[in-house]
Formats: C-alpha cells, sequence, structure tokens
C-alpha cells in the first residue's frame, strides 16, 4: 500500500506538481515540503515558491513592488531576516534636533511623522524611510491642515490618516470630538470610506483634559476616550468602527478601561485595574483582559456593557495596589481568523502594569495572540463569560519580564511608541546602554524552530527557553507576590551593541520604535552645561543612514 502510494506520488509530471504548488498558501507549502524527497527538492529550489514560504515566516504583511524577479527578491528578503537575525546594520550617522523637542511621534509601516513643541503651523510632515528590502529610496510629503487638528493615527498601506479635532459646544450640553477620515498622501477626503467624519460624544471639557487612545486595524478603528475631569467612577466611552462604511460595530462605556489593542479583525482585548468598590482607596491589585467580539455575525447589540465579554483572562495579582495599565500591540499585523475562527498569523500584545509607588516596579508581560484566541475558540457559545485564572493560561503561554526603575528608558505609558513589529519587538525593560546594548526579543515559533535546525546543523546547542523569572532574581521588594512569576514562553533574544554613540553616559532617556526595515532611536541627552551648573539642554540624536535636509535622523537600517 504504502510503495503503491509512493509509485503514485513519483508519477506526477514536475511540471504538474509545480502549478499546484504555486495555488498553495505558504503553510500548507512547508507542509507539502515535508511529504518527500521528490516535493522537497522541487519546493527548494524554486525561487517563487521559497519566496512565499520565507515571506510567510519573515511576518511582513506585504510583498515588495517590485520588478525584481523572484530569485533576486528572495535574496533581498533572505538578507533582510539575516539582518534581523544578526541585528546587523548599513552606515550609520549621527545628527542633533535641538531642543523644540520632538513630541507625537508615530512610526507606522515604515512612515515617520513627528510634529515640534510650540509649532503653531498647520503643516505635518511625513517621512517614508528607505528599504533595502524593496530596493526603495527616502520619500518626504506635506499634509495641510488647520492649526487646532491633530494627527492621531494614520495607514500608509490604506492612505489612511485619521485627523482629530476637539468641538466645544456654547451650552452646558456635551463635547464632542471628530475623527476626519482624509488621505495620508494629499489629505483630502478618502475614496474608500462612506463616511469624512466619526464623532464622539463626551461632557464638557477643557481641551486638554480630553486624551484618546485610537489605533487602526485593517478596516477598523478603535477609539478609547481617557477624561482627566472626571473621577474614577464615571464612565470611559470605547467605540469600534468600520471606517470604510462608517458602521459603529461596537461601543462599551466603563470606568474602568485602561488601555485596548486589537486581538484579531473581529475581536477587541480591554486591559482593565478592577477597584474594590467597598475599599476603593487601597487601589486595584486586579488586572484582567477583557475579550469582546465586534464581528457582525455576533448577535448583540452595539452598545454593550462590560459584562457582556467573551471571555477574561486574569493577570498576575499585585500585593501592592496598580497606579495603570498600558497594552501595547502591532495593528497592522493583528490575526485575521477563518471561518473555522482559526488564526492565519499571529501577533504580540504587550501589557504593562506600574505600581503605584513613584518610580516603582514595571510588571511587563509579552503575550501571543494565538495563546489568547486559543482559549477562545475552546468556549462554547453558551459559555460566554468565562474567567480564566492566570495559572491556566499565563505560565505557559507568556514571557514575564520587570522594570525596576523607569531610569533613563522608562516602558511607554502612552499606546503610539511602535516598540512591536509583528512577532518582534524592542526590549525595553532594560537600557540599551547596559550590558550588551539593544535587545529585540522574536516570539515567533516557527522561526525559533527553523533557528534550532540551523544551530543544529551547525552542531550548536539549540535556542536555549526565555529568561524565567523566579526567586532570588524577583526581588522581595517588587511588590508582586512572595514567590515570584515563573513563565515558559520560548523566544529568542538579539543583543546590538551602539558603539558609535560615545557619550552614552550623558543619555537621560532612549525612546525605541520598530517597522519592517529598520529600527528607530530617539536619545535623549545632557549637555556639558549641565556639569557646569547651568541649565540644562537636551537634545536628541536619532541615527540614521542618509543625511538628507529636514528628514529626522533616525534610523538603523537592516
Amino acid at each position: 500500500m504504502a510503495y503503491s502510494l509512493r509509485h503514485s506520488i513519483d508519477c506526477i509530471p514536475v511540471e504538474l506538481l509545480l502549478g499546484t504548488f504555486e495555488l498553495l498558501d505558504a503553510r500548507t507549502l512547508m507542509l507539502a515540503q515535508g511529504v518527500c524527497r521528490q516535493w522537497h527538492d522541487i519546493i527548494a529550489h524554486d525561487s517563487g515558491l521559497q519566496y512565499k514560504i520565507e515571506l510567510e515566516l519573515s511576518g511582513i504583511k506585504d510583498e515588495a513592488e517590485t520588478k525584481l524577479p523572484k530569485a533576486e527578491q528572495l535574496r533581498l528578503l533572505r538578507s533582510h531576516q539575516s539582518a534581523w537575525r544578526d541585528l546587523s546594520q548599513g552606515h550609520i550617522a549621527i545628527d542633533t534636533v535641538e531642543q523644540s523637542i520632538l513630541t507625537n511621534r508615530r512610526l507606522n509601516r515604515g512612515v515617520f511623522f513627528h510634529i515640534k513643541t510650540g509649532d503653531g503651523s498647520g503643516t505635518r510632515t511625513f517621512y517614508c524611510l528607505p528599504s533595502r528590502r524593496r530596493q526603495t529610496g527616502s520619500e518626504s510629503w506635506v499634509v495641510n491642515l488647520e492649526t487646532y487638528q491633530r494627527v492621531d493615527d494614520y495607514d500608509p498601506s490604506q492612505d489612511l490618516l485619521l485627523v482629530g479635532e476637539y468641538a466645544p459646544t456654547a451650552s452646558s450640553g456635551p463635547d464632542y470630538t471628530r475623527i476626519h477620515i482624509r488621505s495620508l498622501k494629499t489629505g483630502g477626503s478618502h475614496n474608500a470610506s462612506t463616511l469624512e467624519t466619526l464623532i464622539i460624544e463626551h461632557p464638557h471639557r477643557r481641551p486638554e483634559q480630553i486624551t484618546y487612545d485610537i489605533q487602526i486595524a485593517h478596516d477598523f478603528v478603535g477609539v478609547l476616550v481617557h477624561d482627566d475631569g472626571l473621577n474614577f467612577w464615571h464612565e470611559k466611552p470605547f467605540t469600534v468602527w468600520n471606517w470604510k462604511s462608517g458602521e459603529k460595530l461596537l461601543e462599551i462605556r466603563a470606568h474602568d478601561i485602561d488601555s485596548f489593542a486589537f486581538l484579531s479583525d473581529e475581536h477587541v482585548v480591554l486591559l482593565t485595574l478592577t477597584i474594590d468598590a467597598t475599599d476603593p482607596g487601597r487601589g486595584s491589585r486586579t488586572a484582567a483582559l477583557y475579550v469582546h467580539s465586534f464581528a457582525k455575525h455576533v448577535d448583540q447589540p452595539v452598545l454593550t456593557a462590560q459584562s457582556s465579554y467573551d471571555c477574561a483572562f486574569l493577570l498576575p495579582t499585585a500585593i501592592a495596589p496598580l497606579a495603570q495599565g498600558i497594552l501595547h500591540s502591532d495593528p497592522d499585523i493583528c490575526p485575521h481568523l477563518t471561518d473555522k475562527g482559526e488564526a492565519l498569523s499571529d501577533s504580540l500584545i504587550v501589557a504593562g502594569l506600574v505600581l503605584g509607588e513613584t518610580h516603582g516596579p514595571i510588571l511587563v508581560v509579552y503575550i501571543p495572540a494565538s495563546n489568547l484566541l486559543k482559549h477562545l475558540r475552546s468556549i462554547s457559545d453558551n459559555a460566554q463569560g468565562q474567567i480564566v485564572e492566570w495559572d491556566a493560561w499565563g505560565p505557559s503561554g507568556t514571557f514575564v519580564d520587570y522594570q525596576w526603575s523607569p531610569g533613563d528608558s522608562p516602558f511607554p505609558v502612552q499606546p503610539n511608541i511602535s516598540f512591536i513589529k509583528g512577532m518582534r519587538c524592542i526590549d525595553l525593560t532594560r537600557s540599551p546602554w547596559a550590558e550588551d546594548g539593544l535587545s529585540i526579543l522574536d516570539f515567533d515559533q516557527r522561526r525559533l524552530k527553523r533557528e534550532d535546525s540551523r544551530n543544529h546543523d551547525r552542531g550548536k546547542h539549540s535556542t536555549a527557553d526565555g529568561i524565567v523569572l523566579q526567586p532570588p532574581e524577583v526581588p522581595a521588594a517588587l511588590c508582586w507576590n512572595s514567590e515570584g512569576i515563573r513563565t515558559s514562553l520560548r523566544h529568542t533574544r538579539t543583543t546590538f551593541a551602539i558603539d558609535d554613540l560615545r557619550w552614552w553616559s550623558e543619555v537621560q532617556r532612549c525612546d525605541r520604535m520598530l517597522c519592517d526595515d529598520a529600527v528607530m532611536l530617539f536619545i535623549k541627552v545632557c549637555s556639558s552645561s549641565v556639569r557646569r551648573g547651568r541649565s540644562p539642554m537636551l537634545t536628541y540624536r536619532p541615527i540614521q543612514r542618509d543625511r538628507e535636509p529636514g528628514c529626522p535622523r533616525t534610523v538603523i537600517e537592516l
């Protein structure tokens, strides 16, 4: 029987096999490559099929738009992935931006945006970073907005720009925030959207009291409104729209929502800090991730309560009160679900839990979206509202680290610091000037298996498990629990010494960002005048290969 099957496989013409393989997706191709020696050799020696597999493993969302032959595209892609593994760099240059400090910095899909404090003009400049993989150079363009309008988020792959505008009313009634849907290239109306403006209603406040977390994920926009003028027990509005149709898909008003992230193209996850109503003065010790569905086929009203969640995942309980929680993610790579609820890709969500004491420690939890989705699929429709204890999902499926003191590189408590790309992220718990330097963590289990295979072929030991926090490595004063936190999610850590920055001892802060083709650093240093007793002049010394006039010096290009 086995011989007959093998004989039948060997008799299939190579041309027919190649035509069939070209129709397969990357995951099926990888399975087919292991069926027999013939199939393995056919797939291994075809540049187009190998490119499809390498692109899937790279985690890059789309292919480079190029007319290069597939063999050359494959070479560039493999070189790009090798640069990530080794954190190799091209020529870098250092430049200084004086302290008209860069603020509102964003890096989305290789396009960088910033404004300067006190800039009263409506001109907004965007920079497309160079890419060796795409064989493209740098590019910049200007979008003109009104002076009272701000850039909230953008997605270059969809030519999408979200522009916020606070609209107070003259009466004592509610105020409104308008989020305009624009073209990123022109600043005009977006052709794919049937609605030009999304409107959020909130109580009458001064503009500086209202802040927003806004994220774009494929066809969806999520908005969480923070109101500093209200006390804790007043509700915050959280809303998900389809920005193309203008349809509101989900609205939740709850007082304890600290942050959110897109879990998939059908789910959002809300981070909450639960306060004991009988003793609110002592603060929260319990943080949880609540998963809500906004898919159109779900039979629930748009306006729903926090208690109507699909599933909740408890995070480690702290001994000391928590002051704040924050979720970071890469919504550009949030998984797409099939009709069976299976994720076609994975992405990383990073939760930061801040203790209430001044300059206290921050617990950092790295969570693959697939871990939460796996538990979500196992819940039947009539068992919604299930609460999953930390011990049931966290130790085996996450990695936990901590930052003892913010120091010169604080863990960002605002969600617009893009230090995650797919399953890779910059380690923000350690200073890039300490020990080996800048660290990149990679939680992609497929790349990990490939690295294990490479090491095995070279006679090296297999990739070690990720760092596991356990006593006495967790200081007793961390105030999380007396036994420490043990996790076992495997990952790789690659470090990169920034030898070019000789003035590292003067660094006060380093913000780090990530995209497919670059690592971006914003380094704030103190001038020598500090040592002479004068007021410090702070400067940013970012890094970039090219030194074009007006372009921020920002990038270690990979």
